[in-house]
């Protein structure tokens, strides 16, 4: 097959300095120049390693342009500055934050079951396995098996959970297109009807892909962490939480992107 290629690829150069002949001796006879076969499959090779660098490249660079961040700007941060002196503070001295965002609402609500109680690294490489898999659609990850979606590294309850979203979206118990129109209490009272989707997977949907900009989360751990050190406090009742929130209002979630950089034990440092 590789010897056809060449032969081919020299036929079609249509140069009288190459003869489609791989021994010296049909070179001799042929009266063209012998090139030695081995050499120029490594040539090719090395062209073929090249042309695949490149589609690579340009498919990394349509993925980088296909990226999304959480929205906000100018209104949302002079509002902060002006609520609260102390994040104000904060928001000067970090700057702007780019999160990721994915709109696709499927995809996220199904990556964020799986980052459950698990490092980001480990989530991620989870999610990649799936989505080789069912390309995260949601008919073809109804067709999987329990079995098949815990075979990508998660446990048997967590695929329990995966299996059980993709159903209810095929099944049209979980009508994921009309999140858009709803409130944010009802996008949460819908998703935690469903087993595996907890208050604190449901809120973050609705900040990292349907880009809500008045969320905050008492149950994440971080954003505690960073109040608490944003203000010196050793403890943080939901109270006290909570008055913090309504002051952020109506750009809580630009807040919560602030104290989860906040929390970075490197950021506590200075």
């Amino acid at each position: 097959m590789v010897d056809m290629f060449l032969q081919m690829l020299l036929i079609s150069i249509g140069s009288s300095a190459f003869s489609p002949s791989f021994s010296k001796e049909d070179a001799a006879a042929g009266g063209g120049c012998f090139v030695e076969k081995s050499r120029l499959v490594r040539c090719l090779q090395g062209f073929q390693g090249l042309w695949n660098k490149g589609r690579s490249c340009e498919r990394s660079v349509n993925e980088i342009s296909d990226i999304k961040y959480f929205e906000y700007g100018d209104d949302e941060i002079n509002h902060l500055r002006m609520k609260d002196k102390k994040l104000g503070a904060a928001i000067d001295s970090i700057g702007i934050i780019k999160r990721r965002v994915n709109p696709d609402v499927f995809s996220s609500l199904i990556e964020g079951i799986i980052g459950q109680q698990i490092s980001s690294k480990a989530a991620v490489t989870v999610c990649q396995k799936l989505d080789a898999l069912c390309a995260m659609d949601s008919g073809r990850l109804h067709a999987l098996t329990v079995e098949e979606i815990q075979s990508c590294g998660m446990s048997m309850r967590k695929a329990d959970y995966v299996k059980g979203v993709a159903n209810a979206v095929v099944n049209k118990e979980l009508d994921i297109n009309a999140f858009s129109d709803m409130s944010d209490s009802e996008v949460i009272e819908s998703l935690t009807a469903l087993k595996g989707i907890g208050v604190w997977t449901a809120e973050m949907l609705l900040i990292f892909s349907l880009n809500r900009p008045n969320v905050i989360s008492f149950g994440d751990l971080a954003i505690r962490r960073g109040m608490m050190h944003l203000y010196g406090l050793k403890e943080l009742p939901y109270e006290r939480f909570m008055r913090y929130a309504k002051r952020y209002a109506p750009y809580a979630s630009v807040a919560s992107l602030y104290l989860w950089h906040i929390s970075d034990p490197d950021f506590m440092k200075e």
